[in-house]
């Protein structure tokens, strides 16, 4: 839902400039001489542009062009989210499976899109109202299995508790920062898998070779929550999503 919001707001924000460039005021600014004023002209250009490019409707010269960039964009972006999505629902599928599946929503809307002749606002609009129920279900879908596979934990080991999870998981953060800003490399290998120490060591000899070091300083917890559970044959792997206070 955030990054729906997020596509809102850029709209909502885009609307009143497409107005203003479509009113004739980039000409204002064309003539003002300034280098200001030529950004501020080549910008308002950008959006009348995209403001009559949005406005064709059926008939017009330019209408196919039009509608064959904007339901471009769509298309890409309704897959790009809904593959997003399908893959964090579930990882076990084959990739084929999931690319299959997150393929439909876009193939229905390109049917409809070259199959019915609309002025193409209301292709950008159905692309907008189909794009709530899909994050929405895929939300439900992506918190039921992480629920099934949090009980599975649960049932593998009785002693697991949340708040004590993330209390150890905090500390481990912190113990990384730590460790990280005092060069302790012994310490960082015994908190590090070796895709990770790898990483730090490199970063850590950069910083020598230059004279610098990191300092992150009054780190404290704020929240945590599990965003992924999965366990493959005797492993269990946790991913957290960490909220941190601290100066650095």
């Amino acid at each position: 839902m955030k990054k729906l919001k997020n596509l809102l707001l850029i709209l909502l924000a885009c609307t009143p400039i497409t107005v203003m460039a479509d009113s004739g005021l980039d000409s204002n600014y064309e003539s003002s001489g300034s280098m200001i004023g030529g950004i501020i002209n080549a910008l308002l250009s950008v959006f009348s542009s995209l403001g009559k490019l949005i406005g064709k409707l059926p008939g017009d010269s330019d209408y196919n062009l039009a509608r064959i960039i904007i339901v471009g964009i769509c298309l890409i972006t309704l897959y790009s989210i809904t593959a997003g999505y399908v893959f964090k629902i579930n990882k076990k599928n084959k990739v084929i499976i999931k690319l299959g599946i997150s393929l439909i929503p876009t193939l229905l809307l390109a049917l409809l899109c070259f199959l019915v002749d609309l002025p193409i606002i209301v292709y950008l609009l159905i692309f907008l109202i189909g794009l709530i129920p899909l994050i929405i279900v895929a939300n439900i879908m992506i918190k039921k299995r992480l629920k099934e596979n949090l009980n599975k934990l649960k049932e593998l080991d009785k002693k697991f508790n949340e708040e004590d999870f993330y209390k150890d998981a905090f500390n481990v953060y912190k113990d990384v920062q730590i460790a990280w800003c005092n060069f302790d490399l012994k310490q960082l290998k015994k908190l590090l898998n070796n895709v990770m120490l790898d990483k730090y060591t490199k970063k850590l000899e950069e910083l020598k070779k230059k004279k610098q070091k990191n300092i992150m300083e009054d780190i404290e917890y704020k929240s945590c929550k599990i965003t992924d559970v999965e366990t493959i044959g005797d492993t269990t792997n946790i991913s957290v999503e960490m909220k941190v206070k601290c100066i650095d």
